[in-house]
C-alpha cells in the first residue's frame, strides 16, 4: 500500500480574509446597485408626473369638472380663504363633508409622499428622507391653495395644507419601510391607479368645459 506524501507548503489551502465592512463581495460589480437605483428613479419620475397631474386636475381643475353627484363645477367658482383650523367641522352643509374632505386630502397626498421619498433616496446630487418629502409636499399643497385663491378656483383652506402634509408623511413613511423591489411594485401600482384617475378626471373636465 503506497504511503501518503505530506502536503507541501505550496499546496496548503490559502485562508480567506474577511471582507471589510462596506466593500462589495468578490465577483460583484458596483454598477449593479447603481443601475438598479437609476431604474427605480426613472420609474419614480414617470409615476410622479402622473401623480402630479392627477393632483393638479383634482384641485385646480374642480372649477371646470362637472360630474353629476360627485363634483359640481359651479360650486367651486369662488374665491374663499379659511385660515382657522378645523373650521369645516362646525355646522357643515352635510354631515359627511368634513370626513371626506379630511381623509380625502390625506389620501390624495399619500402617493405624493411615496414618490418623493423614492426620488430623495435615489437622487444623484441631492438626497432627502421623510422630512424632505413632507416639506416638498407641504410646499406643493401651499402653492395649490394660493393658486386657488388668486384664480378663484375653489376654497383655500388651511386644513387642506395640514391634511396634505399628513398624507405626504404617511406615504413617505410607509414607502421608507419597503425594500427597493417593494418600492418598485408600489410605484407600478401607483402608476396604473394614477393613469386611471387622470383619465376619469380629464373626462369630467371635458364634460364640464363643453357642457
Amino acid at each position: 500500500m503506497p504511503s501518503e506524501e505530506p502536503l507541501s507548503a505550496d499546496a496548503s489551502p490559502t485562508p480567506r480574509l474577511p471582507t471589510p465592512p462596506g466593500s462589495l463581495p468578490e465577483g460583484s460589480s458596483p454598477a449593479g446597485p447603481f443601475l438598479a437605483g437609476k431604474g427605480l428613479r426613472r420609474n419614480a419620475i414617470v409615476v410622479g408626473c402622473l401623480v402630479l397631474l392627477g393632483v393638479l386636475v383634482a384641485t385646480l381643475g374642480k372649477r371646470f369638472i362637472d360630474i353629476p353627484g360627485v363634483v359640481n363645477a359651479q360650486a367651486h367658482a369662488t374665491r374663499s380663504l379659511d385660515l382657522q383650523l378645523f373650521n369645516g367641522w362646525h355646522n357643515p352643509s352635510v354631515w359627511y363633508a368634513p370626513w371626506t374632505n379630511t381623509f380625502g386630502n390625506i389620501a390624495l397626498f399619500m402617493p405624493v409622499g411615496a414618490v418623493l421619498l423614492v426620488l430623495g433616496h435615489t437622487g444623484v446630487r441631492r438626497r432627502w428622507g421623510i422630512g424632505g418629502a413632507v416639506a416638498i409636499g407641504v410646499a406643493l399643497s401651499l402653492g395649490i391653495e394660493i393658486t386657488q385663491y388668486l384664480g378663484a378656483l375653489g376654497f383655500s383652506d388651511i386644513d387642506d395644507v395640514l391634511c396634505n402634509g399628513i398624507g405626504a408623511a404617511v406615504g413617505a413613511a410607509l414607502m421608507a419601510r419597503l425594500t427597493p423591489r417593494g418600492q418598485a411594485k408600489v410605484l407600478r401600482a401607483l402608476g396604473f391607479l394614477s393613469a386611471a384617475a387622470v383619465t376619469f378626471l380629464l373626462c369630467g373636465l371635458l364634460a364640464g368645459i363643453f357642457s
